[in-house]
């Protein structure tokens, strides 16, 4: 938090920039007011907030298409792989898609265990630490939804590390479209990282050449990208 307060305090308050992109990290109410005192074009990606421009995804539809695509599969018990139960930063992520995951499993009819889920704290070894977990509990899941790819990276190491095979003792579906995931052949909601920069890039662009153009507030889809880390049951 010191880094944070030393950005805000010093460096912006300074007026060092011209302009502002705050990616993933949500600034307090406090940290908003500093940055809209500035004067200077702000563009948020990762969130929105109603006094800046920004562009995001939908956190919620994304993991309600990762979860849907389990049950499609066949899938009844399906774990979840989550970041962190108490978030100190205030990310809004791990709870938007853990509430997409749990909408599809309500509306399926599929009857939801707490010990199905663990947390990896969005980190491979996290997440490889939490599988390991949830492998030895009783009544094993047939697939699991991770929060990030990165996590799923991680749990692929501890499921192999316990002797079993993805996807055909267990299924797994990531999140984020991370570099990785194509190499590992890893099942994944991919959000389109690229034209989000782009579309805040342009944002920032309009509001240094027009001062007073309107802001805008964009929420761009994801896409399931199916690869072999998950399958049907038969």
């Amino acid at each position: 938090m010191k880094g944070r307060e030393r950005l805000f305090q010093h460096q912006l308050l300074k007026g060092r920039v011209d302009a502002l992109v705050v990616i993933s990290l949500p600034p307090t109410e406090e940290e908003f007011e500093s940055m809209l005192g500035l004067g200077i074009p702000i563009a948020l990606v990762g969130m929105h907030h109603a006094q800046c421009s920004s562009v995001a995804i939908d956190d919620v539809a994304g993991a309600r298409t990762a979860t849907q695509h389990l049950v499609n599969l066949g899938h009844k018990k399906i774990g979840l792989l989550s970041g962190r139960p108490d978030d100190p930063f205030g990310f809004s992520v791990p709870q938007d898609r853990r509430n997409g995951f749990m909408q599809v499993l309500a509306e399926s009819g599929l009857e939801w265990k707490p010990a199905r889920e663990v947390y990896g704290d969005f980190t491979m070894h996290g997440a490889s630490r939490a599988m390991d977990d949830l492998l030895a509990r009783p009544d094993r899941p047939t697939a699991i939804f991770a929060q990030s790819d990165e996590m799923a990276l991680g749990a692929l190491q501890a499921i192999r590390r316990n002797g079993l095979k993805v996807p055909d003792d267990i299924s797994i579906i990531g999140f984020d479209g991370h570099e990785m995931a194509e190499f590992s052949d890893l099942t994944t909601i991919e959000q389109p990282v690229q034209l989000m920069g782009e579309m805040a890039a342009w944002s920032i662009m309009e509001r240094l050449k027009s001062p007073k153009s309107e802001s805008h507030s964009l929420t761009l889809p994801t896409t399931l990208v199916v690869r072999n880390s998950t399958r049907r049951l038969d």
